[in-house]
């Protein structure tokens, strides 16, 4: 398995605009999410505007997301095997988190593949 790069950070909301497909005369809006040296993502969206700002916002964080994941995977694996904290039905609360947090940093560094 190779590991993924990624552009590095920050990442910016590089503004919403239409697209018109002259075939069908029909338009969509988008939004360009920008790194320091080129456009990383497009975010499409039809008419929910609040769901579309919060698409841009979710993608625009991923690069400090991914370099916060791995700063607390360790702590919370340290965790779950020196002070373990139980759930009502005595799942290692620590040991779970651990486990998704390496979940999302494995996705977020094989280009998505799960």
């Amino acid at each position: 398995m190779t590991t993924a790069t990624h552009t590095p950070g920050p990442w910016k909301n590089g503004g919403v605009d239409w697209m018109i497909s002259q075939k069908h005369g029909t338009g969509w809006r988008y939004a360009t999410i920008r790194g320091r040296e080129h456009d990383v993502a497009t975010v499409w969206c039809d008419e929910d505007d609040s769901e579309q700002a919060a698409n841009v916002a979710l993608v625009t964080a991923a690069p400090e997301m991914l370099e916060a994941l791995r700063y607390v995977y360790p702590l919370l694996r340290r965790l779950s095997e020196e002070s373990p904290t139980y759930d009502a039905d005595g799942v290692n609360v620590e040991r779970e988190a651990a486990d998704e947090v390496a979940r999302a940093i494995a996705i977020a560094t094989t280009g998505g593949a799960r």
